[in-house]
């Protein structure tokens, strides 16, 4: 049997707890916790399951845990033993050093950190949280005890008490090896199919193979023969050749005088050219000679013109720039004007806005206050300073009316300066207009006179250039009629020559023709040989034979391979049943339906004298096939015959939970193997009367045999035989 001992819990900065705290457990006492409502009793016991998982029993959890005043570093933890191993698991919430994490140490060593790794760890070494709250906690405010939860709640319960889920998970398991093993079958099946089509593919290969070795001999046959033909066809032609040629051995193929002849003609009329090509370049070196003079004299005559428009176009430019200047200095002269008569305007403006400023604050803080007071000195004012004020009010006004006098003439003054500029820069305005016009004239002239001195240099070299082309068609004619006559006796001997080359070129077309020929039946002679020693290859025949037996030996072994797996799946169909609802876990639940009823009997005797019947029940397998796991919690009481538990009253309610928690301690304890060492109650007295108080009192007395039990309550505290009371203020 495994035991889990827990040797201690505590706490800092925990819901209404600052400073540290711990509880020790001990076997074989009876501790009680009390105090009045709201110092904090059942945060002790709180405190475990949180620790453990991260959330308590009435659901806090993260920040609702930490204290409000200190609002950080809150700090969990507990001891326990489980055989020879020693635990300790720490949880910390907005630690400054830790942050939010839990950590859990065994002997000494940091085994899991993190609620990821920490929860499933716990859950395994311990108990789920749910079974945890049900077999060992009984709280006040607990929102998942057993006889509240729903009938999908209290089957989960039932599981892990009874440690159904690995039955489950077999089931799941085998169900997922049956249909694995059907897929198999499937499968195989499939590839048999497949097996089957290659294999008639295979056998069809074999009979095409055949008869392509078939057609492969015949052709190879008929291949010689037509080769053995085309030899005689290619002798006879031969032949014919052979004749031709004879023929033209008889004519004159020589054409190396005419070849002569052509040369010397062709030299002639190179000369021809070469002297015709001097003469004309003769003619065009005189021509450029005389455009590059027509070119500098155009050139002198372009720089003359822009000379003379620089010096007209510099004097137009230093008159333009005097008389402007004149202008640009009166126009300046009346801004300068303007802006001191707007400077005037401006001083008086703040002296108006000055005194503006004092009139009102008199006004506001003198006559029209009903305490009059000084804002200079502070002291309230009379009557008669009252009236020297008024009077210096009414002179400022007329200063102020003198003052917008002056701002109005010299705003008429500005308006006449503003209008003798505006007729200045209208003069100003004119002068450039006359000054860019005679730059305009100016610039028109130099235009004019260059396009006249470039118009005459263009018809000066037309004429020059009919002058030279003139000389230079006389000089072709001149060469032409010799040209002429020496190009008819070279067509006359081309054309020789071509008759020549071409007989030459049949010629030798002939002989090349024999030469092909016999290639043409030395290579069919090789080829005979060749075809009569080529062999067909059987290589892919016997590969497709030997596929054909490999083919039928797989489908014998798939055959096997099927028939064992049927074996199989009948092995899997036999467990898939017993790991059912309706298998083994249907016996364990069953088994454990004596010992439930006969252990709440037992407890229910002792605390109500026998007055409640609890009994549990399995329900009967539903359509769909569901686990028969679902227990039934059947209530009577033989007084009042309410057989149901919303009949019963809260004080009724509470004896059938603690009859329940106690039974499910036990059931836990009988069937996995495991002992805990402790029992946690709060406010376990709650709508219990003071006999009902002392039955179970008794009972858990009895429990501290090996186990620390402990209690926190607030009401019938004197019927309670503690070992260690601690009182809470």
């Amino acid at each position: 049997m495994r035991n889990v001992k827990f040797k201690l819990s505590g706490m800092e900065n925990f819901c209404n707890y600052i400073d540290p705290i711990e509880i020790s457990f001990e076997e074989g006492k009876l501790i009680l916790v009390t105090g009045p409502n709201g110092c904090g009793k059942t945060t002790l016991l709180q405190s475990i399951p949180f620790t453990l998982y991260g959330i308590t029993s009435d659901g806090m959890r993260g920040d609702d845990v930490v204290n409000n005043k200190i609002e950080k570093n809150c700090h969990t933890w507990v001891h326990f033993d489980v055989d020879e191993d020693k635990y300790l698991i720490d949880r910390y919430h907005k630690h400054s050093k830790y942050g939010n994490t839990v950590i859990l140490n065994k002997n000494g060593v940091d085994i899991k950190k993190g609620q990821r790794e920490v929860l499933p760890e716990i859950e395994k070494i311990i108990a789920p949280r749910k079974l945890f709250s049900n077999t060992l906690l009984f709280g006040q405010n607990v929102k998942d005890f057993f006889t509240d939860l729903t009938d999908t709640e209290k089957k989960d319960i039932f599981r892990k008490v009874l440690q159904l889920d690995e039955y489950v998970e077999y089931y799941d398991e085998t169900n997922k090896r049956l249909k694995e093993s059907n897929l198999s079958i499937t499968n195989m099946d499939n590839e048999k199919s497949i097996k089957i089509s290659l294999l008639n593919d295979a056998k069809t290969q074999i009979l095409t193979l055949n008869k392509i070795k078939i057609d492969f001999e015949t052709k190879k046959i008929q291949d010689i023969r037509e080769s053995k033909d085309r030899i005689k066809e290619l002798e006879k032609h031969k032949n014919i050749i052979e004749e031709k040629i004879s023929k033209y051995n008889q004519e004159d193929l020589n054409i190396d005088d005419i070849k002569k002849e052509i040369f010397i003609l062709n030299q002639k009329l190179s000369n021809i050219n070469i002297e015709l090509t001097k003469s004309k370049n003769s003619i065009e070196e005189q021509k450029k000679i005389k455009e590059s003079e027509f070119k500098n004299s155009v050139l002198e005559s372009r720089e003359k013109i822009n000379e003379e428009f620089s010096i007209l176009e510099k004097e137009n430019r230093e008159n333009k720039e005097v008389i402007l200047d004149e202008f640009d200095k009166k126009i300046n002269e009346k801004d300068n004007e303007i802006n001191k008569l707007n400077n005037e305007i401006f001083q008086i403006d703040v002296h108006k806005n000055s005194l503006s400023i004092s009139i009102q604050e008199i006004i506001d803080n003198v006559i029209d206050s009903d305490i009059s007071i000084c804002p200079t000195c502070k002291q309230e004012i009379n009557e008669e300073t009252k009236g020297d004020l008024k009077k210096e009010i009414d002179n400022s006004q007329l200063k102020i009316k003198e003052l917008d006098q002056k701002i109005s003439i010299n705003n008429e003054e500005i308006l006449k300066i503003k209008e003798l500029k505006s007729k200045i820069i209208f003069e100003r305005t004119q002068k450039d207009e006359n000054f860019n016009s005679i730059y305009s004239s100016l610039v028109g002239k130099k235009q004019l006179n260059l396009k006249n001195i470039q118009d005459r240099l263009v018809q000066a070299l037309a004429k020059l250039e009919n002058i030279y082309e003139e000389q230079i068609d006389n000089s072709k004619k001149d060469s032409k009629e010799e040209e002429k006559e020496i190009q008819e006796n070279l067509n006359i001997l081309e054309k020789e020559e071509e008759i020549k080359n071409d007989l030459i070129t049949k010629f030798e077309e002939l002989k090349k023709n024999v030469k092909d020929i016999d290639h043409d039946i030395d290579t069919i002679n090789v080829l005979i040989r060749e075809k009569g020693k080529e062999e067909y290859d059987k290589t892919q025949l016997i590969s497709y034979i030997k596929k054909v037996g490999n083919i039928e030996d797989e489908i014998k072994n798939l055959e096997i391979d099927k028939n064992e797996k049927i074996k199989e799946i009948e092995r899997l169909e036999f467990w898939k049943k017993g790991f059912s609802s309706v298998g083994i876990p249907s016996l364990l639940i069953d088994d454990s339906i004596p010992f439930l009823n006969q252990r709440v009997s037992y407890y229910l005797d002792l605390i109500s004298n026998g007055r409640y019947i609890v009994s549990f029940d399995t329900l009967d397998t539903t359509k769909s096939g569901e686990f028969r796991d679902k227990i039934a919690v059947n209530v009577l009481d033989n007084n009042s015959k309410a057989n149901s538990r919303i009949q019963l009253s809260g004080g009724q309610t509470r004896l059938v939970d603690i009859a329940t928690i106690l039974t499910l301690n036990d059931l836990q304890s009988n069937v996995q193997d495991m002992s805990f060492n402790l029992l946690l109650f709060d406010e376990i007295f709650d709508a219990l009367d003071s006999e009902n108080t002392r039955l179970v009192s008794n009972v858990l007395r009895r429990s501290t045999s090996n186990k620390s039990v402990v209690i926190i309550s607030h009401r019938h505290v004197d019927q309670l035989e503690a070992d260690e009371i601690l009182e809470l203020y």
